[in-house]
């Protein structure tokens, strides 16, 4: 077995110590996770932490984004044949020359094949002694597998896995970005085991390594039967053959627990109450920007986590992405002039103003995370800017004319504040409103009942954080 040990700590210095490496994250570097690795911000307080951490030690996780991990987002397929590759490639040494020739090429030499050049070579190392996991009729998905490839650095990891008869799907329905069906993930966990038992690869999972022979067995079954089999081994924690899917952290701890790596239980100690410092700005004075509270929100937040430290509101308002009538692609007209015909939509959707706020600093959209996942980014520290309806009003709905007079039924009253803080024992959040017009000499803080704002951050669950 492989033993990673990792630094433990007692619950109230991880507390202390995590919440002063999560301030301490820069836009160009990873929080220190101890244990001599870099983690991602968003990591440091999931229960699954630890499990990432060991397998971005071992190389079998590799790409993060920027200082963010998203462990909570459904595993794509491109992301579960990345960590099949490495897979792969933790076994080459136990192979005794017999390891397939799949694995000596590398991304640069199957970038500069052409298509038929491809197809052949996927025909030689199908048909090695190794292989046969593609037929004659099957080669031709392996030659749309490499056209239509989304990153040209991932073709030899994507036709290795593929040639490797790891994954079950056809490679015509390969799809890189796609969220990973729970059957997808189970399929192919298994079907690495598989392969480790028919190249006599000793499998590190000792209860796994006992089972070679029932692995053999069932290696045609259905996926529900592998789903138990992987379930009463110990891999994964209950049956799984829904179509609910995996998170990230989810397919780590799988993972970890197939290739045997001692990884301890991570104890997340949450404060009852946490209020994040920060700036107020307002919307309405000295600048009057009565539409803008989506900018004015996020640079509340970013100037809370330290970034856009010089930049003014005005400035910020006018450097965001501006639009005629889509809010998906910038703000809807003026910040600075609202529509009161109410023709259009004047507000910026959670995606673009993510990727306008990734200037600053590090902000990531968060829409469809439910009100408990807020309640914990608070309580770590992370400042969330979250879409409500103005003065908390129910929800009005009107119909909107975007270009190519396409209608869209959109939220008519939306407003956007900043959740700066959150007490679990009065179950309240500590609002920063931009929008103090009654009183421009006041700031606009105030504790709010979560049960009256989560009803209406849940009507679109549009939300964007700031680690």
């Amino acid at each position: 077995m492989k033993t990673i040990k990792l630094i433990s700590k007692n619950k109230v210095m991880l507390l202390i110590i995590t919440l002063l490496i999560i301030n301490s994250v820069s836009a160009t570097a990873y929080a220190d996770g101890g244990a001599n690795s870099k983690l991602p911000a968003d990591l440091l307080f999931h229960p699954l932490r630890n499990h990432v951490q060991v397998l971005m030690e071992q190389g079998i996780i590799k790409d993060t984004d920027n200082v963010l991990f998203h462990p909570n987002r459904a595993i794509s397929q491109q992301e579960l044949v990345l960590i099949l590759a490495n897979i792969l490639n933790q076994h080459q040494e136990q192979m005794s020359g017999k390891w397939n020739q799949t694995m000596g090429y590398n991304s640069e030499h199957i970038q500069s094949l052409s298509q038929a050049e491809a197809v052949s070579w996927s025909a030689n190392i199908s048909n090695n002694e190794q292989g046969n996991f593609y037929s004659n009729t099957e080669l031709s998905y392996l030659e749309k597998v490499f056209n239509q490839s989304t990153n040209n650095n991932y073709k030899a990891e994507t036709i290795r896995v593929f040639a490797n008869g790891l994954m079950s799907i056809k490679a015509e329905d390969f799809q890189a970005q796609k969220p990973a069906s729970a059957e997808m993930v189970v399929d192919s966990l298994f079907n690495v085991i598989l392969w480790q038992v028919e190249n006599d690869v000793k499998l590190a999972n000792p209860q796994l390594n006992g089972n070679r022979s029932y692995i053999q067995k069932i290696a045609t079954a259905s996926v529900a039967e592998k789903a138990e089999f992987l379930k009463n081994s110990g891999i994964i924690k209950e049956k799984v053959y829904s179509n609910k899917g995996f998170n990230k952290a989810e397919v780590a701890e799988m993972v970890t627990k197939y290739m045997a790596y001692e990884v301890q239980a991570v104890d997340i100690v949450y404060p009852d109450k946490n209020v994040i410092e920060g700036p107020y700005i307002s919307q309405v004075s000295p600048v009057y920007a009565p539409v803008g509270c989506e900018a004015t929100s996020l640079l509340m937040a970013l100037k809370a986590k330290g970034y856009a430290k010089d930049v003014g509101l005005r400035q910020f308002l006018d450097a965001m992405p501006k639009t005629t009538s889509n809010p998906a692609k910038g703000f809807v007209g003026s910040p600075y002039v609202p529509d009161l015909s109410k023709r259009t939509r004047t507000t910026i959707f959670p995606p673009i103003l993510t990727k306008f706020g990734l200037g600053y600093g590090n902000v990531v959209d968060i829409s469809g995370y439910n009100p408990y996942q807020l309640k914990q980014l608070v309580l770590q520290g992370v400042p969330v800017v979250a879409y409500v309806t103005m003065d908390y009003k129910e929800p009005f709905y009107r119909w909107y004319t975007i270009e190519g007079g396409v209608k869209k039924r959109w939220l008519s009253n939306n407003h956007v504040v900043l959740i700066a803080g959150y007490d679990s024992i009065s179950n309240r959040y500590y609002i920063r409103d931009p929008y103090n017009v009654k009183n421009t000499s006041k700031k606009l803080e105030y504790w709010i009942d979560a049960v009256k704002f989560d009803r209406l951050y849940n009507e679109r669950q549009h939300a964007v954080a700031v680690y």
